[in-house]
């Protein structure tokens, strides 16, 4: 019988229409289902996360922003630990205020990050060098 990991369904985004507490909480969910359309009802009916439902509860409006099809939840896992944000170009059409089409791949998403990760190796070698008078 084939692992949770090893089955293919859809990696799925959820949008709140506003943080759960005005400020800075989260405004996006990942999630991996077989069935999207059954599991967002179950979001919606109280019967899913805890994030999800106390948004529901808040009357906050969710909406299925993204939706990659036939992924394994390690590509959610993949997703959840980038952290991709804004400066990344997001991963949410309704946040980025364009079309799907128009977001950056998420091979985009993923050569910006290594290059920032350089980039920010390269500032703290030239600061060590600096400090030890190196350079």
């Amino acid at each position: 019988m084939p692992q949770r990991h090893d089955k293919v369904g859809s990696v799925y985004l959820l949008h709140f229409d506003r943080p759960l507490d005005g400020g800075q909480r989260p405004r996006h969910y990942i999630g991996w289902a077989l069935d999207v359309d059954e599991r967002v009802a179950k979001h919606l009916a109280g019967d899913g996360s805890r994030l999800v439902r106390a948004v529901v509860a808040a009357g906050i409006g969710v909406t299925v922003a993204r939706v990659w099809t036939d992924t394994t939840p390690v590509f959610e896992r993949a997703l959840k630990s980038h952290n991709f944000g804004p400066m990344d170009g997001g991963l949410c059409p309704l946040c980025a205020g364009v079309a799907l089409e128009a977001l950056p791949s998420l091979a985009d998403l993923e050569a910006r990050r290594r290059e920032r990760k350089r980039l920010a190796q390269r500032e703290r070698t030239r600061r060590m060098q600096l400090a030890s008078g190196v350079v």
